[in-house]
């Protein structure tokens, strides 16, 4: 082991000289006196000489950076896939099943290969599209910890990931801010950024570091520290790895499992694994798990996008590059205005994606986001795309919109005082119709009135010609008969189908007739909660609110929504519009759920949370380590006492979104402004 003590020697001195080196030539400030860096010099120059290990930033090799004009292209023979990846402990328990398996880390940096030719350094390059990258071999003596030689005479090439740990990125950023300069977005962007490059001086000062995680080629005729040769191929790359570290490089922390395990077992040395990154400030996004038989690996192959001997288990989303092109205002029922980015379209999970929410003011602000800047899109939770990053910050933002972009009158910014002071577009004008439409919307949902066929096209027409302008119109639509039915795409049949069903929403029950109303926040489950504990009695409400009830008692009620209640009765108009309906609406005592003519599983009687639901499930679902086919999930969704069903529809009230959920259904949810559960909402609340 004596070379392997002297290697991490090599190491700790030259991070000690360069950093003398640093204080000296550039902050004119020596912590040391010559005589003392000199000894330092000759200690680190024998050593080097003794173990053949040199590191690319050693001080007795660099005399400075040479800058490139380009980065030339890199052919990889072995192309650098992904990974499939899970977000399911038990897919991944699946996967590695009875194997012997490698569970590592999974750096969240930028994908580099390194070359050598007997143990000497050749070339360094970056993954790009897996077949071809980048040469960044200009960038290796700005790295911290690269060899440049080896106690080797092979030939091998490896892959591993260029890094910023946490703490370095830290000081970083946090010496941007104290020179009133912005900091950067997170390290992986700041590392895969430093190495491409042109001028490695840049570089040199972000503290980047390369750790290995796999032996592509070569490591067959290897000299380990104690001096004999290790001659053929090794079986297994834990192998490969441990060989990489007795060279001198730093390598991706891993675990072997060579031994069975439980679910719970393997969530418990993930666990340990993320804790070890923490204490040692390594960027992670997960983990992986790779079989650990080189020739069993090889039998699996690959995709066109993976290679079929592993599997990450995801921390967090996966990030997409792209191109903003501009953003979308839109404005909801309550006046708020929403933006929505447009993008060139990347493919994410199959699906060409080419809009995503950016939140609000802040968040544009924030990200300083401008049109044609590269920004990162992701699908939070593999649904709903999002925007993460911008890649490309400038000086300039996108402008807001000083004007409504439906009704035209000025816009206005508030700011949260419950939410950090978040900044966002508002429209106050009660009368725009943008707003009207979609409270018009919300009115006729399936939640709400549940008036089938009222489509937001529909309604569009309505406000439009001016027959309904208001709630209150809906129910007298029938004095524009006639002009109805002579409506290019409307007709006799399509009136009465639409007034039977306005007809059919007088009566109501008192849970719905809240969620009709509108008022902020208070949803399906809300409206719930209040309607039991009022019995269902419309006028006990009604006196709750005279005496200044705390809605508060009631469980699930918190502050948010008992304040709520009271700023929306204290708005006169909504104060009509509440008794308005009720001379046009019939409060139900109970409400009867709607037949079913499905051949599903029948719901079971009760009065469950879920009682004459009706439920839809999306994708696989799995609860504590069982397994439900389509037909099981159904069968409990029926034993909820709901009413399973295949699609969504208007009728729907819940959709579980389980593993690998289809996005045609969660569209369509979120469309119709549906409840969603995960599998764990649904089983607590059964």
């Amino acid at each position: 082991m004596a070379d392997a003590i002297k290697i991490k020697r090599v190491h700790e001195l030259t991070a000690v000289l360069n950093h003398h080196r640093h204080a000296y030539y550039n902050l004119n400030a020596p912590e040391i006196s010559d005589e003392v860096y000199d000894r330092l010099f000759d200690e680190l120059e024998k050593l080097e000489t003794e173990t053949g290990f040199v590191l690319a930033n050693s001080p007795t090799q660099t005399v400075g950076f040479a800058p490139v004009s380009e980065l030339d292209t890199v052919e990889h023979p072995t192309p650098l896939l992904s990974l499939e990846k899970t977000k399911s402990i038990d897919e991944l328990s699946q996967f590695i099943g009875d194997n012997e398996v490698l569970l590592s880390l999974k750096l969240d940096g930028l994908t580099v290969k390194l070359e050598y030719r007997g143990g000497k350094f050749l070339r360094a390059s970056t993954r790009g599209n897996g077949n071809t990258g980048e040469d960044i071999s200009h960038s290796i003596p700005a790295m911290r910890n690269v060899p440049l030689s080896v106690n080797s005479d092979d030939d091998f090439t490896i892959s591993g990931e260029a890094i910023i740990h946490k703490p370095d990125f830290e000081l970083l950023n946090q010496s941007l801010t104290d020179a009133g300069e912005d900091p950067y977005a997170n390290p992986r962007n700041l590392a895969a950024g430093s190495v491409r490059c042109f001028d490695p001086a840049e570089c040199a000062e972000r503290s980047v570091y390369f750790y290995a995680f796999g032996a592509l080629s070569g490591l067959e005729n290897t000299v380990d520290p104690g001096g004999k040769a290790i001659y053929g191929p090794m079986r297994y790359k834990s192998e490969k790895l441990k060989c990489l570290a007795d060279l001198g490089f730093d390598v991706c922390p891993f675990e072997l499992i060579d031994h069975p395990f439980s679910t719970s077992e393997l969530e418990v040395m993930i666990n340990d694994l993320v804790h070890r990154a923490e204490c040692e400030g390594l960027p992670i996004d997960g983990t992986v798990v790779t079989y650990n038989d080189c020739e069993f690996s090889k039998s699996l192959g690959k995709t066109g996008h993976h290679y079929k001997d592993g599997m990450a288990f995801k921390l967090e989303d996966d990030l997409f590059e792209t191109t903003l092109r501009g953003i979308e205002w839109r404005t909801n029922r309550t006046g708020l205005i929403s933006p929505t980015a447009f993008f060139d379209p990347v493919e994410i999970d199959g699906c060409n994606v080419s809009r995503a929410s950016v939140f609000n003011v802040s968040f544009i602000k924030e990200k300083k986001l401008n049109i044609g800047c590269r920004i990162l899109v992701c699908k939070r939770n593999t649904t709903i795309p999002h925007v993460e990053e911008n890649m490309e910050p400038g000086t300039e933002i996108i402008a807001m919109p000083d004007v409504c972009p439906c009704c035209g009158m000025p816009t206005k910014i508030k700011h949260s005082a419950k939410n950090k002071g978040t900044a966002t577009l508002h429209c106050d004008n009660k009368r725009c119709s943008s707003r009207m439409i979609r409270r018009l919307v919300h009115f006729a949902s399936k939640k709400a009135a549940d008036i089938e066929g009222l489509s937001e096209s529909t309604l569009e027409v309505l406000f439009s010609e001016g027959w309904v302008t208001s709630i209150t119109d809906l129910y007298s639509l029938n004095d524009y008969e006639e002009e109805f039915i002579k409506q290019a795409g409307f007709g006799k049949k399509s009136y009465e189908k639409l007034w039977n069903a306005i007809e059919a929403s007088r009566k109501v029950s008192f849970e719905r007739f809240i969620v009709c109303m509108d008022i902020p926040m208070i949803g399906s489950t809300a409206s719930r909660l209040i309607s039991k504990h009022f019995e269902r009695d419309i006028k006990k409400f009604e006196k709750a609110l005279e005496e200044r009830f705390d809605f508060k008692q009631i469980d699930d009620i918190g502050p948010t929504l008992h304040q709520n209640i009271y700023d929306w009765f204290a708005d006169p108009d909504n104060k009509i519009l509440w008794y308005d309906m009720q001379s046009i609406m019939e409060i139900q005592a109970m409400e009867k759920p709607s037949a079913t003519t499905t051949s599903m599983p029948v719901a079971s009687s009760g009065s469950g949370f879920f009682s004459g639901k009706f439920m839809v499930v999306t994708g696989t679902m799995n609860y504590n380590g069982q397994r439900y086919t389509r037909n099981d999930a159904n069968a409990l969704v029926a034993q909820s006492g709901a009413y399973p069903e295949n699609s969504v529809t208007n009728r729907t009230d819940y959709l579980i979104i389980a593993e690998k959920p289809g996005a045609t259904k969660v569209n369509a949810a979120r469309d119709r402004g549906i409840t969603t559960l995960t599998v764990e909402e649904f089983f607590a609340r059964r």
